[in-house]
């Protein structure tokens, strides 16, 4: 592998390896990034502070490593427009943290692989060799955020009501269920969408980025009929 540094960038492109990688993140995670693909012969990695910068060398590159401790709202959005921008390049996130809700925005927003920081050693060159093959790389623990949560007609029901701010109790006496019947659906729901609390599902539901509140907002006019 070729490491090369904004400086000399433009002189090493036109001797660069087919595949041309692009390291963003700050020097200590850029560092990690360079030795743990320094195996990786077939690869150039072109690593710097600046997005914009490292992107504005466009000619070749194939895959956008990110390094973020945690990922913000605005850096999903950042991703959507890498992806809107430029179909075909491949991005892999590196990342502090994550739980199962942000893992399956970052998929939603078309990134093509994910590795713990804590794992980035051992984990980073597989999956960048398999995001190179076509695959979408995601740690064995977060696999079931690669999958849309399937939810039941009654959990989208309740979550409707949730969302227009009714109790449990005030939930059960509109949908005739006992209370304890309302909470153990709720349980469910909040289990498939990797969420511990009411105000977290009330954020899932009412995303606009995530279609998954949209098919829970079509149920709520039928509550509302069967409420009157």
């Amino acid at each position: 592998m070729t490491v090369t540094e904004t400086g000399s960038f433009a002189e090493k492109l036109d001797e660069a390896p087919a595949k041309l990688v692009l390291a963003f993140g700050p020097r200590p995670a850029r560092s990690r990034i360079d030795q743990a693909l320094s195996a990786c012969l077939d690869l150039t990695t072109h690593s710097g502070p600046s997005l914009s910068e490292l992107l504005s060398w466009g000619t070749g590159v194939r895959q956008l490593i990110v390094y973020c401790e945690s990922v913000s709202l605005q850096q999903l959005e950042r991703f959507k427009e890498l992806k809107r921008d430029t179909p075909d390049l491949l991005i892999v996130a590196v990342c502090e943290s994550a739980d199962r809700r942000t893992m399956r925005r970052l998929l939603d927003g078309g990134i093509d692989g994910f590795v713990f920081a804590d794992q980035l050693e051992q984990a980073l060159a597989p999956t960048v060799a398999a995001v190179f093959a076509g695959q979408i790389v995601v740690p064995r623990d977060m696999r079931e955020s690669v999958e849309r949560p399937s939810l039941s007609t009654r959990e989208r029901q309740i979550l409707a009501m949730v969302v227009m701010g009714l109790t449990n109790q005030e939930i059960g006496a509109r949908m005739f269920l006992a209370e304890s019947t309302v909470k153990s659906h709720l349980s469910s729901a909040y289990n498939k969408l990797g969420v511990r609390s009411r105000s977290e599902a009330v954020a899932v539901v009412t995303d606009r980025s995530d279609s998954l509140g949209t098919g829970i907002a079509a149920v709520a006019p039928r509550v509302e009929l069967r409420a009157a």
